[in-house]
């Protein structure tokens, strides 16, 4: 794959992953386009949320206006703590959906993303691609880059990320191992600019291709709507000092107005008594296959299999403090259990 392609990939994830939390208005449509002595679109897709409000699954068409066929149907999962935990990817074939891939988001104990794996399938899930992401004072300072071939993992490349002085990334430099260069070197280097200089909205990158035998740049363009939702987003490449559109994603919404209590009536973990001491009871409103509690840095460290709506859970071997009891039902809300002694 180009880098270019790499590059473009990983930010529309980035802000796929970004749109995906619960907002509104929410996404409903992102269409692309390609540029052939003009802008003709060659697919779209569309978003389904759950009733958490976070994006359920989305369907991928492609073609051309007039003969869109399905093409991939994403479906997503989330972690207690609502983020983004896996999402697996099926292709339309022969009238029914096949799984194609998986992508898999791993997060330490303070929260941050620790690993993103990717794998394909055939008759089993075949570990493919895997991302270690590297913290230091809260900033992503590098993103190592393996592949994995009949189970032998390499490093493939890796990222080096730059910070401006408000904490957002400024810069970024992709380095490869080149044997003809000599061994690692900087393949492509990338430059953020942000609407109100250091700490607003994307507004621009730069990309500079080196060194890997593609003398070229790509620059993309971010665009937003009067309520600060991302609208749109250009691909430029520049090659030889020639530049030409590439790409082009536009974000459609749709409005889903503001959701509270009186409006809607979320299913919740009723728990007694709260803060408790040895024990707490838990009144399920409705079926849950387990529950679970969590201390505040994600550790579990009870999981119970209900067999009715009333469970009793035993706390005398848990320090105290504050714990989350979350059930697997997505539907049923997260529950804060203070434990006393």
């Amino acid at each position: 794959m180009k880098p270019h392609l790499i590059l473009t990939t990983l930010l529309l994830v980035i802000a796929i992953a970004v749109l995906a939390v619960e907002r509104d208005p929410r996404l409903h449509e992102m269409q692309s386009f390609t540029y052939n002595n003009g802008w003709v679109q060659n697919g779209y897709s569309t978003y389904e949320y759950n009733e958490s409000n976070q994006i359920d699954y989305y369907l991928n068409f492609t073609g051309s206006v007039g003969s869109f066929t399905p093409s991939i149907r994403s479906e997503y999962s989330y972690d207690y703590m609502d983020r983004i935990s896996e999402v697996v990817n099926l292709t339309y074939t022969n009238g029914t959906w096949v799984n194609q891939s998986k992508m898999v988001y791993e997060h330490n104990d303070d929260g941050y993303q620790t690993t993103y794996s990717y794998s394909w399938t055939g008759s089993f899930w075949n570990l493919t691609l895997r991302a270690d992401y590297l913290w230091a004072n809260q900033q992503n300072y590098r993103i190592n880059y393996y592949t994995v071939t009949d189970g032998v993992t390499e490093l493939s490349m890796y990222y080096l990320n730059s910070f401006n002085p408000a904490g957002l990334i400024s810069e970024d430099e992709i380095y490869s191992n080149i044997p003809y260069y000599g061994g690692w070197v900087v393949t492509s280097r990338r430059v953020y600019m942000y609407q109100n200089g250091l700490n607003s909205q994307l507004i621009s990158f730069a990309t500079d291709f080196v060194n890997g035998g593609e003398y070229e740049s790509s620059h993309g363009y971010y665009y937003y709507n009067d309520s600060s939702d991302l609208d749109e987003i250009v691909f430029n490449l520049i090659t030889n000092g020639v530049t030409e559109p590439w790409a082009r994603y536009l974000y459609l919404y749709e409005e889903v107005g503001n959701i509270d209590e009186h409006q809607i009536a979320v299913p919740e973990l009723v728990v007694y008594p709260n803060p408790c001491y040895d024990s707490f009871s838990v009144k399920l409103s409705k079926h849950s296959q387990k529950i679970a509690l969590y201390d505040v840095k994600g550790r579990r460290v009870k999981s119970i299999t209900p067999t009715n709506t009333d469970v009793s859970v035993d706390t005398s071997d848990v320090p105290a403090g504050i714990y989350f009891l979350k059930s697997s039902n997505p539907t049923i809300s997260c529950k804060k259990v203070v434990v006393l002694r």
